[in-house]
């Protein structure tokens, strides 16, 4: 798996006044095929919490090799994004989202 390539980042409070710090991301898989190699694109999340007082918790959820184009991975990043999905939910959003 490379890198991320598509990176986007918001920010927001918990109910319980925790500063949550949540980072969207795409990536790449190449799949070795009998008709040679094909590209695939996922997406992942990251998740930090700032808890008054005590250390930063991290989670971190990724999805591989489930859109054909790097444009489809993008726009769902984008809408992860704009619905603030955390970690624990991306697989299920994924499951209702994705065809």
């Amino acid at each position: 798996m490379k890198d991320a390539m598509y990176i986007r980042e918001t920010e927001t409070i918990s109910g319980y006044g925790d500063r949550i710090v949540l980072y969207y991301f795409t990536n790449e898989k190449r799949i070795l095929t009998l008709e040679g190699e094909i590209i695939r694109y996922g997406v992942g999340i990251a998740m930090y919490t700032q808890l008054p007082g005590e250390r930063t918790k991290r989670e971190r959820k990724v999805m591989e090799g489930i859109f054909r184009t790097k444009e489809e991975a993008e726009e769902f990043v984008d809408v992860l994004c704009r619905g603030l999905v955390t970690p624990i939910t991306l697989e299920d959003i994924v499951a209702d989202n994705v065809v």
